[in-house]
């Protein structure tokens, strides 16, 4: 924040009546930060289902009678979830980068 009438002043500040300029900048965009939470989310959510699938095949099961255990259907569940999931989650996170640099390309064209 500048004072009026200093001189690193900008065009683009404005006063909101106190007497200060503050930056005008446009406020973030929920719905990219909601992209970016989900995004690490997925690629997190996916690594633990993959860790957990190995933790429970190394324990082993024994006993089976018939019907197959929670545990066995929960691991097939996470073996077919995890590597999509930490793949859209890559995905999401590396189509967030590309749309924040053409942005910053945008705005530095249009500055100059």
């Amino acid at each position: 924040m500048t004072r009026f009438g200093e001189s690193n002043r900008r065009d683009d500040d404005y006063d909101d009546g106190d007497g200060w300029a503050t930056d005008s900048r446009p406020p973030r965009n929920p719905f990219l930060t909601a992209l970016w939470v989900i995004g690490v989310a997925l690629i997190v959510g996916g690594m633990w289902m993959v860790w957990q699938a190995i933790a429970a095949q190394n324990r082993g099961y024994s006993g089976i009678s018939g019907e197959a255990p929670i545990e066995l259907i929960l691991q097939q569940l996470t073996w077919s979830l995890a590597p999509s999931m930490t793949s859209t989650g890559m995905l999401v996170l590396v189509g967030l980068v590309f749309e924040r640099a053409i942005r910053w390309q945008r705005e530095r064209r249009a500055a100059s």
